[in-house]
Formats: C-alpha cells, sequence, structure tokens
C-alpha cells in the first residue's frame, strides 16, 4: 500500500484490461491489502481498487500481518475489524463466485472464506485461510473439503501467513503442526 492509490489502480485495472485476452478467470489476493491496519484511507482505496473487479472478474481476498492479522501469541485472535468493515462478508455472499465463510470469536466471516470458478473446463475452488488458522478453522476446512459436492473440484488453498517463517514448521495459532498434514497429507 506504500506506493499508493495509482499503483493500486494500475493493477485492478490491468487485470480488467486484460481479462479477455490472457483469459483471467479469477484473482487472488494473498494478504496485505493494506500497509497499516489503523489507517482508514487505506482502507478505502483499498476498497475502491479492489471493488473494480466486481461483476467483471471474481476474486478472493486473504487477509495478511499488514490487514490485522499479527498475532502478540499463538492463539490469540486476529483484529481483522477494519478488513470485515471494508470488505463485508454482506457483500460478498450473494455473489455466484462465493461458497461460503466461517465465523467465530476468533475471526470474522471474510477471514476463512471459500469460492467457485471454472477455468479451461476445469471447475476448482479456492479456499483462503486466516493468517496462521487455529483449529477450528483446520477442522471447518477440512468439513469443507468433504463435502460430496465438492468432490470433484481441483482445490487451491491460499493464506498469507500459514508456518512461522524462517523456522521449522509452526503453526502460530493454536493449531498444531500436524494440522498441516490434515489438510495436505
Amino acid at each position: 500500500m506504500n506506493a499508493g492509490k495509482e499503483m493500486f489502480q494500475a493493477q485492478t485495472e490491468w487485470i480488467i484490461r486484460n481479462r479477455t485476452s490472457r483469459n483471467i478467470q479469477f484473482v487472488l489476493h494473498l494478504g496485505d491489502i493494506v500497509y497499516n491496519t489503523g489507517r482508514t484511507y487505506q482502507w478505502e482505496i483499498a476498497r475502491e481498487c479492489l471493488c473494480a473487479l466486481n461483476g467483471r472478474v471474481p476474486y478472493a481476498l486473504c487477509a495478511g500481518n499488514h490487514d490485522g492479522c499479527e498475532r502478540t501469541e499463538p492463539g490469540a485472535p486476529n483484529n481483522t475489524e477494519l478488513y470485515n468493515t471494508y470488505f463485508p462478508w454482506s457483500a460478498y455472499k450473494s455473489l455466484p463466485s462465493t461458497g461460503g465463510a466461517f465465523e467465530t470469536d476468533l475471526a470474522g466471516p471474510m477471514d476463512n472464506t471459500y469460492h467457485y470458478f471454472t477455468g479451461g473446463g476445469v471447475e476448482f475452488m479456492i479456499l483462503s485461510i486466516e493468517f496462521c488458522p487455529h483449529e477450528a478453522v483446520i477442522d471447518w476446512v477440512n468439513d469443507v473439503l468433504s463435502d460430496r459436492a465438492h468432490a470433484e473440484k481441483k482445490v487451491i488453498v491460499i493464506t498469507h501467513g500459514w508456518l512461522k517463517g524462517g523456522l521449522p514448521p509452526v503453526i502460530l495459532g493454536s493449531a498444531e503442526p500436524a494440522s498441516v498434514r490434515k489438510i495436505c497429507p
């Protein structure tokens, strides 16, 4: 977000201009939607730029550490209130590409979502998972994956931070490292 509105706007405009020639079926944002979660003007810019995709190219968002996902200790909740305010579930839940969401006392509804799209004749499901997911999120993901309606879909899992960077695989949430193997055996 440091680059400002011009760069963000240029990126989404490029996607819109090139959606046909580049066969862009779906866009994935992997987090750090803003640079400083407390600066509402950054959220306003992000919403304006990303919402330009609405009705043109479906997309999934994933909150990053700059979006309020900076836990001070394992098991603590993410503070994604502004993320969920500027990108409210109510605006996304009725979109054709939106499948569902998971909300707990530790996460808002946009923190964990799933989406659908078809590309090259293949049906896909995108699972967007909160930064360093809690065990309840891992259980929800497995419930979504075990739903027979998703049996034939190829699955793409996105998250801004799954493992603690630079160290052996350790999940920062309350989940145990074996949780990775629960989804990706």
